[in-house]
């Protein structure tokens, strides 16, 4: 089970194959942690605000550029970011928001860096950038390349700023950029354990909701499965197909709209097993199942439901279409060789209802 996971992970990248469940874990990481980032947001706000009233303390004629930065620029950019996490658009530019966001913040404070350079006050600003790092690769969620390139964007600007404007001597710089690095790659490395360890708990529940909802011996759908998706899917069809039954009506419109449901049996599948025995047996369910697969539409289920009872849904179809498929999948079975054990081919009939 380890390995199949393993194998569904890129290491490198980190992304999950196929690309459909990337796209749901991203989707669902999103939601799990959405009060923590909506109080990201919050705190962050808070904090600017509350230095807002000692920049005029300290800076002097400088303080009215700094309170602008942080009242007119970041605070609006947090707050346009906790809104976005209310709409619909944050699952889809998540990260781009986030990002944005991240950037505000780490800009925002170099900006105020900048203008009060030579003022004592400003030293606190290199903490503020360890602080900014941290909540970056800690809480944000975002990719771990993604959050690299961030936090790798946000050391550039600081040093750059530090060396062009603050001025102080090369051996403060450098030991500067070299804690700034430091942080960067043990943020990576968690970023990256976090972000692994994320995706390999996601598999190893989706590998077991699928295994409890899967058929064993034919890897089809089971019982559990009807009962806990398809009833529902079903009841949601027939309040869709009521509802526009008059619409459909009104405009002529012929477009399928039946949902079929089929009752297959294997004929006489007791003196199968007791004539050539249980593991026959076995193998002729697996064919069957394989068959049924195979010519019904990916839209379409297939289900064991127990020994040898079958269950096909067929979705949004006519009912032209599930005469001419009960026929067609009858004749292939009748057709059909089945091999059991000492590969002897026999013959097997259904019963469809």
């Amino acid at each position: 089970m380890n390995q199949d996971i393993k194998q569904n992970i890129n290491k490198l990248t980190l992304k999950i194959s196929p690309d459909s469940l990337n796209k749901d874990f991203t989707k669902k990481s999103i939601l799990e942690n959405i009060n923590q980032i909506r109080s990201i947001y919050i705190m962050s706000m808070i904090i600017y605000i509350a230095f807002a009233p000692s920049d005029y303390k300290f800076l002097g004629e400088s303080a009215y550029l700094v309170v602008r930065i942080r009242l007119l620029v970041i605070i609006p950019i947090l707050i346009i970011g906790l809104i976005s996490t209310y709409l619909k658009i944050y699952n889809k530019y998540s990260r781009f928001i986030s990002t944005i966001t991240v950037l505000s913040i780490g800009y925002g404070m170099i900006s105020m860096a900048a203008i009060g350079a030579h003022n004592e006050y400003f030293a606190l600003t290199y903490g503020s950038m360890f602080l900014i790092l941290f909540v970056l690769y800690s809480f944000f969620r975002l990719h771990f390349l993604h959050t690299f390139i961030v936090g790798l964007a946000l050391t550039t600007g600081y040093i750059v700023m530090e060396k062009i404007i603050i001025q102080p001597s090369e051996g403060i710089i450098f030991i500067h950029l070299s804690l700034l690095i430091s942080i960067n790659f043990i943020g990576i490395l968690i970023a990256y354990s976090t972000e692994y360890q994320s995706k390999r708990e996601y598999l190893l529940k989706k590998l077991l909701s699928e295994s409890l909802i899967k058929d064993a011996l034919t890897n089809l759908h089971n019982r559990r499965y009807f009962e806990q998706v398809l009833v529902d899917d079903i009841s949601n069809f027939i309040q869709k197909t009521e509802l526009m039954e008059d619409k459909r009506n009104n405009e002529n419109n012929t477009e399928s709209s039946k949902y079929g449901i089929l009752m297959i049996d294997i004929d006489k599948f007791k003196n199968i097993n007791d004539t050539f025995g249980h593991h026959s047996g076995d193998l002729i369910l697996i064919q069957l199942a394989k068959l049924l697969q195979d010519n019904i539409r990916t839209s379409d289920d297939a289900l064991r439901i127990g020994g040898e009872e079958f269950l096909l849904v067929l979705k949004q179809t006519s009912e032209e279409y599930i005469t001419e498929f009960i026929r067609k999948i009858g004749s292939t079975i009748s057709n059909y060789n089945f091999i059991i054990e000492n590969d002897i081919p026999i013959n097997c009939t259904i019963s469809i209802g």
